[in-house]
Formats: C-alpha cells, sequence, structure tokens
C-alpha cells in the first residue's frame, strides 16, 4: 500500500479537537516534573538528554544530585569523561550520555550552535522539547510515545521512520495547535502515553480521545 504523504482535512480537523480535549485531560491528570517550570537551557537540554530511554521519576530523583557536580556546561566541558560516567551510572547509560554530554559542552563553550539540534547526541527530538520548554516553540516533540498515540487513533498507512512522515508530522503539529499552548499540548501527549495509553496494556476506558480512537473502538 502506498503511503499518504498528507491528512485529510477531516484528519487535521480532527487532530485539532483532540489538542483542545488534551488540554482539559492535562489539567486534571497531568504529571508534574520540575523541569516543565525551567527556563535555563543548560539545565532543559541536560535533563532531555537524561529523559532518553529513562523513567522521568528516576531522572527526577537524579537530576539535583548531577547538577550539583555539573552546575554549567564549563564544568561539564571540564570533567573527565569518567567521573561523568561514574555520575551517570545510577541511571543507565552512562557511556552513551557521558560521550554526548561531553561533546555538546565543549561546542557550547567554544561556538554554540545557532539550533540546539545541531548539537552533539541532541537531534531533532531534544531539539524541539528545548525550543517548546524555554520559549513555547509551536512544535511536536514526536517521540516513539508520541507516535504511538496518533497510530492508534488514526488509520494507516504510516512509514516506517517517524521522522520522514510528513502526514504524522502534519498530524502531531495539529494536535499542538487545537491545545492553549504547545507546552501543556506536548506534555499532554506524553503523560497520556506514558499513563493510559501504555504500549503493553492500554487503559482505553480512562483515555480522553476513546471515542475518536480506532485502536479503542476496534478493542484492540
Amino acid at each position: 500500500m502506498r503511503t499518504r504523504s498528507v491528512p485529510t482535512p477531516a484528519e487535521l480537523s480532527l487532530a485539532e479537537e483532540l489538542g483542545v480535549r488534551l488540554d482539559g485531560w492535562y489539567a486534571a491528570a497531568g504529571r508534574d516534573f520540575p523541569w516543565r517550570q525551567w527556563r535555563d537551557p543548560y539545565r532543559s537540554l541536560i535533563v532531555e538528554v537524561l529523559l532518553q530511554r529513562t523513567a522521568a521519576r528516576v531522572v527526577a530523583d537524579f537530576a539535583p544530585s548531577f547538577f550539583s557536580s555539573f552546575p554549567s556546561w564549563q564544568s561539564l566541558a571540564g570533567a573527565r569523561i569518567e567521573d561523568l560516567e561514574e555520575t551517570l551510572a545510577p541511571i543507565g547509560l552512562q557511556r552513551r550520555r557521558a560521550r554526548s554530554l561531553h561533546a555538546a559542552a565543549l561546542v557550547m563553550v567554544t561556538a554554540p550552535p545557532a539550533d540546539w539540534e545541531d548539537l552533539p547526541g541532541v537531534g531533532q527530538y531534544i531539539g524541539r522539547a528545548v525550543k517548546v520548554t524555554l520559549h513555547g516553540s509551536a512544535q511536536a516533540m514526536v517521540d516513539t510515545n508520541f507516535v504511538r498515540v496518533l497510530r492508534r487513533v488514526f488509520p494507516p498507512p504510516w512509514r516506517s521512520d517517524y521522522r520522514y512522515d510528513d502526514r504524522l508530522q502534519a498530524l502531531s503539529s495539529a494536535i499542538v495547535r487545537g491545545a492553549s499552548d504547545p507546552r501543556v499540548a506536548n506534555w499532554a501527549v506524553l503523560d497520556l502515553a506514558a499513563t493510559v495509553c501504555t504500549s503493553r496494556t492500554p487503559r482505553c476506558s480512562s483515555c480522553p480521545l476513546a471515542d475518536a480512537c480506532l485502536f479503542a473502538q476496534n478493542g484492540s
């Protein structure tokens, strides 16, 4: 089946409506993490790296000690890789994270790029997440969790790599447009995926999108 490259007008309209619904759901059921209130570029970017493949509650417990040891780009750039690995060991992936963070810090203290996404180890998702958190940028923080929600609500076909799926990206942007604030829209989708639309045992009966979701309607 050929992958459709753009959503239909009806799909875009539904996506914006879902953004409105998620606004209300987040106010009642959204999670609360300290970094959602931060407006510090250094801490915001670092915590997004720590959140990759790690539970948010784990990062919430770990982050204060990390920032106590490495409070700035300068301290991070001047650290030994071995010390970074030891500090990061409690949350795992320490070798990869230590090298990515150290490389990013070296760039930041010498020649900061114009776009966060150009930093080593950052990429599209983390770059967007920082822009959304710091500036309320009207972008969708599309990761595997965001994708899971969209692919359950809307019908296929989809491209295998969601980064290059124009239809999926357009639908995610429409959800952001529908909410009152890009931050709320993104956090709502991520929280819904983490607490309701989970990968193995989704709680469709508790989902604010259930009546519009193909997955829920089909009893999948």
